[in-house]
């Protein structure tokens, strides 16, 4: 039997003509997590102690709480567990335009982005689009994407930039075995262009951690025959995120890998990286978008790893 152990990273390349570096529009990296394991990071939590007004010649027995008071501290603490990361957007100082092509937020959406972020809930299938497409969903986009409104720079013009998130799945499998991954491609803050996408595996030679310690060293070539991989949906089109979000900023995207018989027992990482899309493709969104469109394999930027990757140990 197979598990899935997920890392929540965000990992995002932008590109920008005349874009500054105070705009760099970035996605950050977002605190350790990790998914569909036994071992889970516990999330902070802040215990609100019971307070009594002493009487004369009394002091508080915290010993002694009520069925009530018992309650009521389950209930704050559930509460502060859903405004963790619940939008609030009335606060934000921008226009409301900016998310009205997004879907209706979901009334779980605080509380189950932040069990995502810090390990505690481990079902990516779970995140419907009225979840992975508000801007949210994603840890840094307070404190790195709100500036492109809050502080506009007119001689900036984000040009090209996407990501993954979560970057990286690891696997445990077995010869003849097939798995499905998930994780959700996007469009980086501040981007004001529609960019053609084209998934495609990759097989690195080396790879690090975030660290930059090397854990893995693999020939590609070789490693390439052990593996079939498909898309369920390998080319797409990625919308703007500025001045407002389109509707198809977000994205999910399914990984489909089926394990050679001859493969070795081992350890191998497989990633997923854009290339140029399909000539016919590329045309028709050139001719609708004219100056706005642009292939999102064209940057030339590279951040020394795929965007998004799986960690596979074959058992």
């Amino acid at each position: 039997m197979k598990k899935t152990y997920v890392l929540a990273l965000a990992v995002i390349v932008v590109f920008g003509v005349f874009l500054v570096l105070y705009y760099g529009g970035n996605f950050r990296n977002v605190p350790f997590a990790t998914l569909n394991s036994d071992l889970t990071p516990t999330p902070y939590e802040k215990t609100i102690e019971p307070v009594e007004t002493p009487t004369q010649n009394e002091t508080p027995n915290k010993s002694e709480i009520s069925e009530f008071e018992k309650l009521m501290q389950e209930v704050s603490r559930e509460r502060a567990f859903e405004e963790m990361r619940r939008p609030h957007r009335e606060k934000y100082g921008i226009p409301m335009e900016v998310f009205a092509e997004l879907p209706p937020i979901p009334d779980d959406f605080g509380t189950m982005t932040y069990m995502f972020e810090v390990g505690r809930w481990k079902d990516l299938t779970y995140f419907t689009e009225e979840y992975y497409k508000q801007p949210e969903f994603y840890p840094n986009f307070e404190a790195a994407g709100l500036r492109w409104w809050k502080e506009p720079n007119p001689s900036s013009w984000g040009v090209i930039g996407w990501g993954a998130y979560p970057a990286d799945i690891w696997v445990n499998t077995y010869p003849g075995a097939e798995f499905e991954a998930k994780t959700f491609w996007h469009t980086g803050w501040g981007i004001q262009t529609y960019q053609g996408v084209k998934l495609a595996p990759t097989y690195p030679a080396t790879s690090a951690d975030a660290n930059g310690r090397i854990f893995n060293v693999q020939n590609p070539e070789e490693v390439s025959k052990y593996f079939d991989v498909t898309f369920d949906e390998p080319v797409f089109l990625l919308s703007p995120t500025y001045p407002k979000f389109g509707k198809d900023w977000a994205r999910a995207i399914k990984v489909r890998v089926k394990v050679k018989e001859n493969t070795p027992k081992g350890e191998y990482v497989l990633g997923v990286d854009p290339v140029m899309p399909p000539e016919e493709v590329r045309t028709e969104w050139l001719l609708k978008y004219k100056m706005l469109y642009f292939d999102a394999a064209s940057s030339g930027i590279s951040i020394n790893r795929p965007h998004f990757r799986l960690i596979i140990k074959v058992n």
